[in-house]
């Protein structure tokens, strides 16, 4: 809590996405929460429209904003948590860590893209994609871009 009080200001909007833990963040810390409700309901039901509707929010998130999660508590429930998680990973960059609970910070307009996380969840980095251009350069090679 006091990270986020000493590293955001009020006009900070922060996604509590501690599906497994019961505190009101954005309450005790006070910000504005980025979601519709701040609440742990995707923990404890399965309702895929919950997910949906969070990480629909995250991606039209203008203000600054700041993501609460841990990223391995789910793992069980990857596959039903995974466009939550690829929203974040993103469009948001790792902060910081305390045990296994992350801060992530959305990252500038103009990074948003699809590309490398540095520092990841448990530090490991995510590659992002390969595409090849198929009109052949003079001479028949191909050309590769890494973004």
């Amino acid at each position: 809590m006091d990270y986020l009080r000493q590293h955001t200001t009020s006009d900070t909007r922060v996604a509590n996405l501690l599906v497994e833990h019961t505190s009101a963040i954005t309450s005790e810390i006070p910000r504005l929460t980025q979601l519709p409700v701040d609440s742990n309901c995707l923990g404890m039901y399965h309702i895929p429209s919950l997910v949906a509707r969070d990480a629909t929010a995250l991606e039209n998130s203008t203000d600054p904003c700041v993501v609460l999660w841990d990223p391995t508590s789910l793992t069980a429930r990857a596959t039903e948590f995974s466009r939550l998680f690829e929203t974040v990973r993103r469009l948001f960059q790792f902060e910081t860590r305390f045990g296994s609970l992350e801060v992530w910070r959305r990252r500038p307009e103009r990074e948003t893209g699809p590309g490398r996380i540095e520092g990841g969840s448990r530090g490991t980095p995510r590659l992002g994609f390969q595409t090849l251009n198929t009109a052949l350069w003079p001479g028949g090679r191909a050309s590769v871009h890494n973004y």
